[in-house]
């Protein structure tokens, strides 16, 4: 989980950069250091373990190291997976 609120905010704007959109279940994973989105649209509204981990494998096997699952969206609405810092609660 990134610790400081600037990587947050870069991962928050990459995402926003995306723009999910759509009814359609998806799960997004980020390279904490880049900002890099990986991400998979599942077949079915409720996703399997496989499509869950898909995006977490191609960060990990690209990068190494650094990769949180950062948003998934949900019957249109997107939740946010970062821990909010105690100056946000």
């Amino acid at each position: 989980m990134p610790e400081a609120v600037e990587d947050k905010q870069r991962i928050i704007d990459a995402l926003a950069h995306k723009a999910p959109t759509g009814a359609a279940t998806q799960v997004f994973v980020a390279y904490v250091p880049a900002a890099e989105i990986f991400e998979t649209t599942c077949a079915d509204r409720t996703c399997s373990l496989e499509e869950m981990e898909s995006p977490m494998k191609a960060c990990l096997t690209e990068n190494w190291d650094n990769c949180v699952h950062a948003m998934i969206r949900h019957d249109a609405k997107n939740y946010c997976l970062l821990e909010v810092g105690p100056e946000h609660e």
